[in-house]
């Protein structure tokens, strides 16, 4: 055999082996880039039916129902509430802001007790969808959120209406910048004048479309630094919170570029802090109002009690779980370091 036939098979086997290399590495690189692309899918997947999970959250704690209330007969604690959701049937009414009348004291108290139970029904259900089911957690979650929460809904609510001097209250009625309100309001004035303030200066210019208002108010409700979670609890909590923070991420991300998307998310998240530290202001308020207003304090107005006590009570949350007492957080809790 000759030795040019020799060096040209040897270089033919060599081209071969490489062109196999090559199909094998394309190979990898395909089944590679298809998992990624699974991944991806299921990933945009999850996060829709999350989105979906809390819209439907929102939805159902702002219906009303017709259902009769049982709490003339009784004075439920707070796991009683929790645990048996059906107890504020009768406090479900329909949730409208018409703003068609300046709030009185019965209005302001009506509009309370409302936003109070659509608090409690959507700490109950995130929790849920967190896995956290016992009812200390709940509570705990619910006194960390229930003030923010609120402050979110009513400025989302005066960022759309038609006047820029205006909170309005669920129940057609409304509360002005410009008038002291009356003294069994959960807001004062100066909370009144900062929500406004805060309403139009950053809400208003957002544009928050319906999606990043729910994925907003599952990022509050989830606080996994609340006061009295076990540790369990908030590790439920945190993982739940990440998946909405990516949630909300990946649908900015669908309506514009990186750089931008980014951007409003940082603003967006932005307003949480801002919204604890007016949270503060409505804590306050309650529990002075508790102290002298004995009226509101009892009788229907326990639940506000039992979330907040008064301004002369030191008990703990433990005393408070145990005994199904009043008891009123620290206002450590409700600084931006918490959120």
């Amino acid at each position: 055999m000759k030795i040019e036939a020799v060096k040209m098979d040897r270089k033919l086997t060599k081209r071969k082996k490489e062109k196999t290399d090559e199909d094998d590495t394309d190979d990898g690189g395909s089944h590679e880039s298809f998992e990624t692309t699974t991944d991806a899918k299921r990933a945009k997947f999850d996060n829709s039916l999350l989105i979906s999970s809390l819209q439907l959250i929102d939805k159902t704690s702002s219906a009303g129902n017709a259902k009769l209330s049982t709490l003339h007969f009784v004075q439920p604690s707070l796991q009683n509430l929790l645990d048996e959701p059906e107890l504020l049937d009768g406090f479900r009414s329909e949730m409208s802001y018409r703003a068609t009348r300046q709030a009185d004291e019965q209005l302001c108290y009506d509009s309370e007790r409302r936003l109070v139970t659509w608090a409690i029904d959507w700490c109950r259900q995130t929790a849920e969808i967190a896995d956290v089911h016992h009812t200390n957690d709940k509570i705990s979650l619910l006194r960390a959120s229930c003030a923010p929460l609120v402050l979110l809904e009513l400025g989302c609510q005066s960022s759309f209406g038609p006047s820029d001097t205006q909170i309005p209250f669920c129940n057609n009625s409304f509360l002005s910048a410009h008038c002291i309100p009356p003294s069994t309001s959960f807001l004062r004035w100066k909370t009144i004048q900062s929500l406004n303030k805060w309403a139009q200066r950053e809400l208003k210019p957002l544009c928050l479309r319906a999606k990043e208002i729910v994925l907003l108010k599952a990022l509050i409700a989830l606080n996994p630094d609340a006061n009295g979670l076990s540790s369990d609890a908030e590790s439920s909590i945190r993982m739940l919170r990440e998946r909405v923070h990516t949630a909300l991420f990946q649908l900015l991300m669908e309506n514009s570029e990186p750089i931008t998307a980014a951007s409003r998310l940082a603003q967006i998240l932005l307003l949480i802090p801002q919204l604890s530290l007016m949270g503060v202001d409505v804590i306050e308020q309650v529990k002075v109002r508790n102290t002298f207003n004995k009226r509101s304090a009892f009788g229907e107005g326990l639940l506000f009690w039992q979330l907040y006590g008064d301004i002369f009570d030191d008990a703990n949350d433990d005393s408070y779980l145990e005994h199904s007492a009043s008891c009123s957080p620290t206002d450590s809790q409700y600084t931006t370091d918490s959120i």
